[in-house]
């Protein structure tokens, strides 16, 4: 079956679901729909504002995908139930790349015929070699297979009541396949979603102790890679210069970057960095509506997690909101230094975000950001721009 477009047939085909759900009046606009349409604009844009239409077609069809799935979530799960149902789907289909992953780092391949990597790296002028397990398509890099490992993890950890056998067995079998795929950033985003669980869920003392302590001992077992992490190791200095490179390509295209999939054309490396990448490639148009897309549902989640919202929720949906805003904050941390910008996994988050805020309170679907929130994203625009060159000339 290798070449069948499956899963273009699958997209397309939900895709006409969806937008019989909109004309039938079904179904309702979100502002992140309005946000994601702009981003997806933006990408076209950054194309055509330099005349390059074989640019036009490559980045439609890359980023079709993402933009199809982010509607499929968003709009076809319907109850509650349904949401519960598709994060154990979700959770069950990782945990198999997971056992995938133990084949791998036991036996050198995996059931499917994939080969780990094996990678050497320096420790006090000792050159050693790691093997580092990953898989397919945009999970080919182990740093990308950690980081999907991570994300259903607060999801087990909210469940546990409910389901203590599979939550303990599934969160083992990801925490394994993280240390598996030794990566640093995926020891960090696994901290970040730990500890943010905790402290969002219980918002006292005892659920920042539980965060603390939990992420202290993932540190102590983390993996080997971890003791290299600083601004003068080869790997964290070759990404500080990417960044510079693609500040460089921003004052070069400010509005609309220089392109989508441009930046290797200009630099040896990618930026490494999810904010750093969309500001060189679609400019400030891009980086706008990208940063909207994280700054409406953490800010609408903000109501029912410190909010007045809170007290109107049950138990067991308070665990949910605070599982799903710990698993963003953990990716939100891995974008900042890797290039995630265009993979699907962070606008799977903000669709389940979204439709889980709508069960709650359908005044949150408005169709367009409020003026107040628009000033906000603009803001935050501005300043992350500051900010990172600011990072730029301290640490170069």
């Amino acid at each position: 079956m290798y070449g069948v477009p499956i899963l273009l047939v699958c997209g397309v085909v939900g895709l006409l679901c969806v937008l019989f759900a909109f004309i039938s009046g079904q179904a309702q606009w979100y502002e992140t729909d309005t946000l994601m349409v702009g981003f997806f604009l933006a990408i076209l844009l950054s194309h055509a504002s330099h005349i390059y239409f074989g640019g036009i077609l490559s980045a439609f069809q890359k980023f079709l995908p993402v933009f199809l799935g982010y509607f499929l979530i968003a709009h076809s799960i319907t109850t509650q139930k349904q949401f519960v149902v598709f994060l154990y789907v979700f959770t069950f289909s990782i945990c198999i790349v997971a056992v995938e992953g133990c084949f791998q780092y036991h036996q050198g391949v995996s059931y499917f015929g994939i080969e780990p990597l094996l990678e050497n790296y320096n420790v006090d002028k000792e050159q050693l070699s790691q093997l580092r397990i990953k898989w397919l398509g945009p999970f080919s890099d182990p740093n990308d297979l950690a980081l999907l490992f991570v994300i259903p993890v607060p999801f087990l950890i909210a469940r546990f009541k409910q389901s203590k056998i599979v939550s303990l067995a599934a969160s083992t079998l990801l925490i394994l396949g993280i240390f598996y795929t030794n990566s640093r950033g995926g020891v960090l985003s696994l901290i970040v979603a730990i500890a943010g669980y905790y402290v969002l869920r219980y918002r006292n003392k005892t659920g920042l102790a539980l965060g603390v302590s939990l992420g202290i001992c993932l540190l102590l077992v983390g993996p080997s890679r971890m003791g290299q992490m600083s601004a003068v190791e080869d790997s964290a200095y070759g990404r500080i210069e990417a960044w510079y490179e693609g500040f460089q390509m921003f004052k070069q295209s400010p509005f609309f970057g220089v392109g989508m999939d441009m930046f290797t054309e200009f630099h040896t490396l990618t930026a490494h960095n999810s904010f750093v990448l969309v500001m060189a490639e679609l400019g400030l148009f891009g980086l706008f509506f990208f940063i909207g897309l994280f700054w409406v549902p953490l800010k609408k989640i903000k109501f029912f997690l410190w909010g007045e919202g809170r007290n109107s929720l049950p138990t067991e949906a308070i665990a949910l909101f605070s599982a799903m805003a710990a698993s963003l904050a953990a990716v939100m941390t891995a974008m900042f230094f890797l290039s995630r910008s265009y993979t699907l996994i962070p606008y799977v988050l903000i669709a389940l975000i979204v439709r889980m805020l709508c069960f709650y309170n359908s005044e949150l679907a408005d169709i367009f950001p409020s003026g107040k929130t628009l000033k906000e994203v603009v803001v935050c625009t501005v300043m992350g721009v500051i900010f990172i060159n600011i990072i730029i000339k301290v640490l170069l």
